[in-house]
């Protein structure tokens, strides 16, 4: 299974990597917010963790622009939010995006994978 990691800080997608080195998944880290839904096609990730400010625009545009998409419609998404702005996105229309705030645990994102890697298909109906 491919996870992509999409991170404008580089410090915070290589942390992000090593948690998650222990389940051997392929990781694809993309550092750079241009062409980000080409490149999501190109790569067919399981499961992408995004933070809500590493493309222009929100994270609300970011993940309509992927479900709109057919080829990666249906790809579960952990949203990492810094808080800052004040504001609560709703996502409770879409249930394959689950919002983490930072600071997050380390238990709390590993169960997040584990429920889009291990026990997808209790969650994504194909």
């Amino acid at each position: 299974m491919k996870i992509m990691i999409c991170e404008g800080n580089e410090d915070k997608a290589k942390v992000l990597a090593d948690l998650l080195n222990v389940y051997q998944f392929k990781l694809v880290k993309v550092l750079q917010g241009a062409d980000f839904v080409k490149q999501v096609q190109t790569h067919r990730p399981s499961v992408i963790i995004l933070n809500e400010t590493f493309a222009n625009g929100s994270g609300k545009e970011i993940i309509q622009q992927l479900r709109m998409n057919s080829t990666v419609g249906n790809t579960p998404i952990i949203l990492i939010s810094n808080g800052n702005n004040g504001e609560i996105m709703d996502f409770s229309g879409d249930s394959l995006v689950q919002l983490m705030r930072e600071p997050f645990k380390i238990k709390h994102l590993r169960h997040c994978v584990d429920r889009w890697t291990l026990f997808r298909s209790l969650y994504v109906k194909q």
